[in-house]
């Protein structure tokens, strides 16, 4: 059975930041645990990612307990790169942070400076202050642990790394160390056990017909709050890839195959479109034609917009503001309002990505 729970966590570290939560969902004898700062669609990837790792350990005759700890980049300090490890045994790794103190100042007081961990070699070590902090564990059991830190993880990469843990799990038990991983902060980094990164490069370029076998079943994205009963939209994962579809009288229709869902929002107001993107800055519009020509859709251009993939983005919505015409809003969590805004014209499939000049070249000349 498969259970959801929620943990705020709030880092000594990060007295200045908002709360980062841990999403925790089990599958049989699979823990993913997933950190991040807001709701991302990537989070539905990783209860994907879930369903399959328990299907491939069925599959591996094996039950001991595994966890999948994700530690969701939303913040892009890896700038689209992710990094894995294995380890067996407690799941909890260390952050570490440097700093230097500074009594200089009577009108301040008692003063720390962050001190990148590249530069703690050129102090005394009485300059230095350390600070260390363990991450929370499910529990204290040792088991297989699969982390990964970045912003989308891959279904195949994540199971051939389980397929190897699973495969060679008393070389795992004897040879993990610990490696290290610059966080997001330049003074702080983690400490992280695992095996050799040569092991895991290897793990994730080796073909496993057990993956290939499991990769191919389909696993559905969570649908708890669908009426199915009316046209809904959502999609499923085969074979690595994506499959949007939109579900009528118990027929799914596969509009779509993508290579990564990035944001997926359906419109409130009928009929409903849906606005789906593959990555932060590429999107495509879906609708059902109509009432009278069931199991047919529309499927629009693919957009490109000019946003930076690596912007700090939490969520895309896309407003209805009258006719064909709708806001496309890119929110961070510094604003009130969008920091991006972009309209789309659904009949002619336009994106306007500058309103001004679309206007003035619309405009007649007088």
């Amino acid at each position: 059975m498969k259970k959801l729970l929620l943990l705020f966590v709030l880092l000594p570290l990060l007295n200045y930041a908002h709360q980062d939560t841990y999403h925790l969902e089990e599958y049989g004898n699979v823990t993913v645990r997933f950190k991040t700062g807001h709701y991302y669609e990537e989070i539905q990837n990783a209860k994907i990612i879930g369903e399959y790792a328990y299907m491939l350990c069925e599959k591996l005759g094996y039950d001991k307990q595994v966890v999948l700890d994700f530690i969701h980049d939303y913040g892009h300090t890896y700038y689209g790169n992710t990094f894995s490890y294995i380890s067996y045994g407690r799941e909890s790794f260390t952050y570490e942070s440097y700093y230097r103190e500074d009594t200089s100042s009577n009108l301040h007081g008692r003063t720390l400076y962050p001190v990148p961990y590249r530069e703690v070699i050129k102090f005394d070590k009485g300059e230095i202050i350390k600070e260390s902090y363990e991450s929370p564990m499910t529990n204290k059991k040792d088991k297989i642990v699969i982390r990964q830190f970045g912003f989308h993880f891959e279904i195949k990469e994540t199971l051939d790394l389980l397929h190897y843990a699973v495969s060679n799990i008393n070389a795992l038990k004897k040879n993990s160390d610990v490696d290290t991983l610059v966080s997001y902060l330049n003074n702080m980094y983690y400490l992280i056990p695992t095996i050799p990164q040569s092991e895991i490069y290897s793990a994730i370029h080796t073909g496993s017909k057990d993956v290939q076998d499991v990769l191919a079943r389909k696993v559905y994205a969570e649908t708890d709050t669908i009426k199915h009963s009316t046209v809904y939209y959502s999609y499923f994962a085969a074979d690595n890839k994506y499959h949007l579809f939109y579900g009528l009288h118990g027929k799914e229709i596969v509009m779509d195959t993508l290579n990564q869902i990035y944001s997926f929002y359906e419109t409130e107001y009928f009929p409903q479109r849906l606005f789906v993107f593959e990555k932060s800055n590429r999107m495509r519009c879906y609708v059902e034609k109509s009432l009278f020509d069931e199991y047919s859709f529309k499927r629009s251009t693919i957009h490109d917009l000019p946003i930076d993939v690596f912007e700090y983005t939490v969520s895309i919505d896309a407003k209805w503001i009258g006719d064909d015409i709708y806001m496309i809003n890119y929110n961070n969590s510094f604003m009130w309002d969008p920091f991006k805004r972009f309209i789309y014209l659904d009949e002619e499939d336009v994106l306007i990505v500058d309103f001004d000049d679309y206007i003035e070249n619309k405009r007649d000349k007088k």
